[in-house]
């Protein structure tokens, strides 16, 4: 039998891996298995067809599954929006968005990654305060308070760069 993950050479196969790992609740043995993420990172990087619409469609998906609660599928999809983007401002997006989704399946190590991920891609500015606050929950889930405090001092920073206009509200 093949190991999950095995062999994938095609985008219909990372494609495949991520929906076996959605349905069959393998959110957490992927996360853990370090020699699967190792293949699928080794898999990102290969050459690939990029497509811009087809993975803000797929970040489009996501948000609708996200929004009805549908967590893993959600990854799933921001995961084919990670992998499709061709622009820094569609992967940026999908890596943030990645990050809320596995934040409510509970994989916060996994969520602050995705959030760095997200900054180091681009990441407009005028969103940062929403990484920030999901990185200081992420890191109360975890136990680490001073991490915790350290974000909360980057989101009022933040919400301080915004320009909020003459109402204040964002």
């Amino acid at each position: 039998m093949q190991a999950l993950g095995e062999g994938l050479t095609l985008d219909v196969d990372r494609i495949m891996l991520l929906q076996v790992i959605a349905e069959e609740g393998h959110v957490a043995r992927f996360f853990e298995d370090t020699n699967l993420r190792r293949k699928l990172s080794a898999l990102q990087s290969a050459p690939q067809l990029k497509d811009d619409a087809l993975a803000k469609s797929q970040r489009e998906s996501g948000n609708k599954s996200f929004r009805a609660g549908r967590f893993c599928e959600a990854l799933r999809q921001y995961g084919e929006c990670v992998m499709g983007a061709a622009s820094a401002e569609t992967l940026s997006c999908g890596f943030a968005n990645r990050s809320a989704a596995l934040f409510h399946l509970e994989q916060f190590e996994d969520s602050l990654r995705d959030m760095e991920s997200a900054l180091a891609a681009g990441y407009a500015s005028e969103r940062h305060h929403k990484l920030h606050v999901r990185r200081a929950r992420c890191h109360l889930a975890l136990g680490r308070p001073d991490s915790a405090r350290s974000a909360l001092v980057q989101y009022r920073a933040a919400v301080h760069d915004l320009h909020l206009g003459d109402t204040g509200r964002f």
